[in-house]
């Protein structure tokens, strides 16, 4: 731009150079004063944008220290669970395990029993058939006389009564 002096600089305000020195000079000035209010805004505009850093900050860390609490609550609640699951688990494969064991047991004592002990038994069985036999002759023998012993006793008795209350009489 022109002025009546000579050419106007921007950011001069108002001065009106004589010679190109003063021209740059003035122009110079002009860009450091441009340079100065910018500084000014941006420091200001920083100024703003650290206090919403800081506040985004504060607003990250607490979210995150809310998320490790719920963190830690989710693991220890699946620690648990998870441990209650092997317990119950374990004890469901310990309980088909003894049984499984027991029975292959029993079917092992069977087997050994019937293939060791099945001609002992019927030994034992035929002997005790023999002595029952022998038994019951004798017993029938002992039953007779038994009886017979009985009755003489109950008659004697009788009578020794009968003849007790007749001489009391």
């Amino acid at each position: 731009m022109q002025t009546e002096h000579g050419p106007s600089v921007p950011g001069a305000r108002g001065l009106n150079p004589q010679t190109a020195r003063e021209a740059l000079i003035l122009e110079a000035l002009g860009g450091i004063d441009q340079i100065l209010l910018r500084s000014e805004e941006v420091a200001a505009r920083l100024a703003l944008e650290v206090d919403k850093l800081q506040s985004a900050a504060g607003a990250l860390h607490a979210g995150g220290e809310q998320y490790a609490t719920q963190l830690a609550t989710l693991t220890a609640a699946t620690k648990g669970a998870l441990v209650e699951y092997i317990e119950q688990r374990a004890a469901r494969i310990t309980t088909v395990a003894l049984e499984t064991h027991r029975k292959n047991m029993q079917d092992a004592a069977t087997l050994a029993f019937a293939d060791q002990l099945a001609p002992m038994v019927r030994d034992i069985a035929r002997q005790l058939e023999q002595h029952s036999l022998a038994r019951s002759t004798a017993a029938s023998r002992w039953t007779r006389w038994s009886c017979g012993l009985a009755g003489f006793l109950a008659g004697a008795g009788v009578c020794a009564l009968a003849a007790w209350m007749g001489w009391y009489r």
